[in-house]
């Protein structure tokens, strides 16, 4: 009897001796060879990715409309690349896989005052750390944090944390969530050295200024950023248009007004469009931004159009000649074929509040409506009704029944221009510069009795 438990005894001592070399073999395998084999799944590297921990479903390898195709509804009918299907939820970390969750071990706060500054402890060693503390009062991130730098993922919600560090020592960092804290500002050297870094949340914080290249530095892997809930007015192109695949921008429920073009942003190099889903409903928008002051050719914003899916519903959209040029022309070709999210609806002027966007495309003539009025400063004749008409290639210039004696002298600087001066009292027909703009002029119902004859019969224009 006793020696059978010595053998049971010592056969469970080498198996567990025999377990521990095998686990810390398959450990240095993984971090040293990759060889992670996911069933279902394959290793997902592509040349805007940098990050080799994810893995992407199998699915993902078959075109859109093939049978067993997984790809997402917004790349549906216009892509045939499988980074567009990766890019979202059909990817994660090979840790997060049951196979290999073993690896990952969890990691402590342990507060050294009262006023919000903390380490971290650590009960067990692992290969590779998950940091997270909701609903404390740390006031920064643990000053001993580099100790640990194979931390995968940092989740520090409802905090006090004001400032975000430069986190350079977490190379190996995926996850950074940190919602719900203090956090004023973003540089764009606080998230620049992670480049595996795939996911961040910064959700329900005091964001004000986003530091143009935040987001789009490279080699990086960034697929999903929350940002919803904050106080941003303005963010840069570089940091929407990211020029890879990705999942989602949250941009909801902020103050944006301006998208702008600080980084000098000069379209696309190579074919590196890329493409998402970026949400900035509920926001302050009055105006889309025309695509040459960004930085695109027409070209380029056609690609944005059927690659990128824009939510803007829910802004204070002022429906003029400004929504003709930026977004109706550019997308109208996207929208009769590709996934969208809905019409946003004009807010101003007030005879069109309520309009979706897609009326003005689709109803014969009522892109007619979309101008924008010209000012006194502007140019505009004393007196006169001046407005922008892109939707007919013209800028109307109404003078009528404004006893004019004469031509105007000045009108607006523009190409295109429709003049009339029908019932005044214009008796002399002078050739002015502005007559080479011009497409059509009247001038029924005046006392013409001399016409200039300077090139007065070179011009292009249609004379009533």
């Amino acid at each position: 009897m006793m020696r059978m438990l010595k053998m049971t005894g010592y056969k469970q001592w080498v198996y567990f001796v025999i377990g521990c070399l095998v686990l810390k073999s398959i450990t240095a395998t993984i971090v040293n060879e990759k060889d992670v084999h996911i069933e279902g799944y394959f290793r997902w590297e592509h040349p805007s990715i940098a990050s080799k921990f994810l893995f992407c479903m199998n699915c993902c390898k078959k075109l859109p409309f093939e049978k067993g195709s997984c790809f997402p509804v917004m790349y549906m009918n216009n892509n045939r690349d499988s980074a567009a299907c990766c890019s979202t939820i059909k990817s994660r970390p090979f840790w997060e896989f049951s196979n290999y969750s073993y690896l990952k071990g969890a990691l402590y706060i342990e507060y050294k005052s009262l006023i919000g500054f903390a380490k971290i402890v650590s009960k067990n060693k692992y290969q590779l750390y998950d940091l997270e503390h909701h609903h404390g009062f740390l006031k920064e991130f643990p000053d001993n944090i580099c100790n640990f730098p194979t931390i995968v993922r940092i989740d520090l919600s409802w905090n006090r944390i004001q400032f975000l560090p430069s986190l350079d020592c977490l190379q190996s960092l995926d996850s950074l969530i940190l919602s719900d804290n203090k956090i004023k500002r973003i540089d764009a050297s606080s998230l620049a050295s992670l480049s595996n870094l795939r996911q961040i949340d910064f959700s329900y914080n005091r964001i004000e200024c986003l530091e143009p290249g935040c987001f789009s530095y490279r080699p990086g892997s960034l697929l999903k950023i929350h940002l919803q809930y904050n106080n941003i007015k303005s963010i840069d192109i570089s940091d929407l248009i990211l020029k890879h695949y990705f999942d989602f921008i949250k941009l909801f429920n902020n103050d944006l007004r301006t998208i702008t073009n600080l980084k000098n942003n000069t379209g696309f190099v190579n074919g590196s469009i890329g493409g998402g889903l970026i949400q900035m409903m509920n926001n302050s928008f009055t105006n889309l931004p025309m695509y040459n002051t960004l930085g695109f050719s027409a070209d380029d914003a056609l690609k944005i159009a059927f690659r990128y899916t824009v939510d803007v519903l829910y802004n204070k959209w002022i429906c003029d000649c400004k929504m003709w040029d930026g977004y109706l022309v550019m997308a109208s070709q996207a929208m009769d074929q590709y996934y969208t999210l809905g019409m946003p609806k004009c807010v101003y002027p007030t005879h069109l509040k309520g309009y979706n966007l897609g009326y003005f495309r689709m109803k014969n003539h009522t892109a007619d409506l979309l101008i924008c009025n010209i000012t006194e400063k502007e140019k505009c004749p004393q007196r006169c009704y001046c407005f922008d008409q892109p939707s007919k290639n013209r800028v109307v210039v109404n003078c009528t029944s404004q006893l004019y004696i004469s031509m105007p002298h000045v009108v607006p600087d523009l190409s295109g221009l429709d003049i009339d001066l029908r019932h005044n009292k214009i008796i002399f027909f002078q050739n002015h510069e502005y007559l080479e703009r011009t497409i059509r002029i009247n001038l029924s119902f005046n006392f013409i009795v001399n016409i200039d004859p300077k090139n007065i019969w070179n011009t292009k224009y249609t004379l009533y």
